[in-house]
């Protein structure tokens, strides 16, 4: 009987006050959620379980009864970033199919609406990226993005130019993230540049080239920023603090790298609620950290657990060829160097050339910028040297010599350590 007297009310009145109703609605529900604050605007629409399917339905009416497209697309950037959180692939999709089919009504926009199109682009970007590994995918949404937005409004191409250049190191293309970089920061504030993080862009560039010292100067200030403003615990920063374990790990100081891994383990069960994804990149550094503390017997443990972790995620042992997994790629790494130091050479070559492959299927023609290639194929080659294997040797070393050039110091490194085992 409700469901008979509700829809007979509805029948009753006109589409124009149904369209005011659901204007009023969206408004209402728009000013509740907080404009810069996403961690905030999840917290709310998660606190109560039935918020994100009355936001569904109040979208959904807001179609029907024609409601304000604008209104709508910015509740909708609140709705996709929750489903982001909570890696959603079906909705992510729905809402990107939705605001790709509203493209056709972009000459009708203002600059204020076309900021905000352009900002939901560059959030189906970051879910293409951080959801999917589609980089290129995520790319094209970022520069789509970036042709949409206004002059006007600055702080929506920085984002934009921020999450491309992000997208960009971690394919290895660090000429066009730097340039990038510089389209983010022009006609920027200078505490606008240091709030969005493009000192992190800058240390993973350095990181990314082996300049380990100046990439961990920069995260140290950045992670100054975090202390201050009393964010210590939040999910950025405990990336971020990762980001300065795997540093750390790179130059070697695997007390200070392990001691803070060991913390992040700890402390982001009690603080994050979606740990998965951080936990398997904290598995890897803390195997890292363990073998350079010659605990050998644990890094096997936690290499080999997020290998196997890392697998599952790409669907199966049958679907690593394929994969371009950083992070995958990293543990088989860990995992071959603690072979080689049990004197395990024959499964560490293998491991090493699994973890080669990964990288290029990661970076392609960008190959040559990313000093972890360098790495794996240099160890890759000396491991080859202790069983004497010229197969091996070859394919590794002459990888080596082709991306790096006979000037590389990994390279000189290969040449002297093998002239033991000629």
């Amino acid at each position: 009987m409700h469901d008979v007297l509700n829809n007979e009310l509805i029948r009753k009145f006109s589409k124009e006050l149904h369209q005011k109703n659901v204007d009023y609605i969206v408004d209402a529900i728009i000013g509740m959620l907080p404009e810069n604050d996403k961690t905030r605007g999840y917290v709310i629409i998660s606190e109560d379980k039935t918020m994100i399917s009355n936001l569904e339905k109040i979208l959904i009416n807001s179609d029907y009864y024609s409601g304000d497209i604008h209104k709508s697309i910015e509740l909708r950037t609140h709705v996709l970033d929750y489903y982001i959180d909570t890696r959603d692939p079906v909705n992510c999709s729905k809402l990107a199919d939705w605001i790709n089919q509203k493209q056709k009504i972009l000459g009708k926009m203002n600059d204020k609406q076309k900021d905000m199109y352009a900002y939901n682009l560059t959030k189906i970007g970051y879910y293409e990226e951080f959801a999917n590994s589609n980089y290129k995918k995520a790319i094209n949404y970022y520069k789509k993005a970036l042709n949409i937005a206004s002059t006007n409004q600055p702080i929506t191409k920085l984002i934009a130019n921020w999450q491309l250049a992000s997208a960009q190191i971690s394919l290895g293309d660090l000429d066009n993230a730097r340039k990038s970089i510089e389209e983010a920061v022009i006609g920027q504030d200078p505490e606008v540049i240091k709030d969005n993080r493009i000192w992190y862009l800058q240390a993973r560039i350095l990181l990314a080239q082996g300049n380990y010292k100046k990439a961990l100067d920069l995260v140290n200030e950045g992670l100054k920023i975090y202390i201050k403003a009393g964010d210590k615990n939040s999910g950025t920063s405990f990336y971020t603090q990762l980001f300065k374990v795997e540093i750390l790990n790179y130059m070697g100081d695997y007390k200070e790298a392990y001691n803070i891994v060991k913390d992040l383990y700890l402390t982001s069960k009690e603080h994050l609620v979606n740990r998965k994804l951080l936990e398997d990149k904290i598995l890897v550094q803390l195997a890292r950290a363990e073998l350079g503390l010659n605990m050998n017997d644990q890094t096997l443990e936690h290499s080999e657990l997020a290998i196997k972790h890392l697998i599952k995620e790409e669907g199966g042992e049958e679907f690593v060829v394929e994969s371009i997994n950083r992070d995958l790629a990293n543990a088989y790494v860990v995992y071959g160097d603690v072979l080689t130091t049990n004197n395990k050479y024959h499964e560490a070559v293998k491991n090493y050339d699994i973890a080669e492959h990964i990288y290029y299927n990661r970076y392609r023609i960008n190959t040559r910028n990313v000093d972890e290639v360098s790495y794996v194929l240099a160890q890759g080659a000396k491991a080859s040297c202790y069983i004497k294997s010229k197969e091996w040797y070859d394919k590794f070393f002459n990888n080596l010599l082709r991306y790096f050039t006979n000037k590389h110091f990994r390279v000189q490194e290969v040449k002297d350590f093998c002239k033991n085992y000629q």
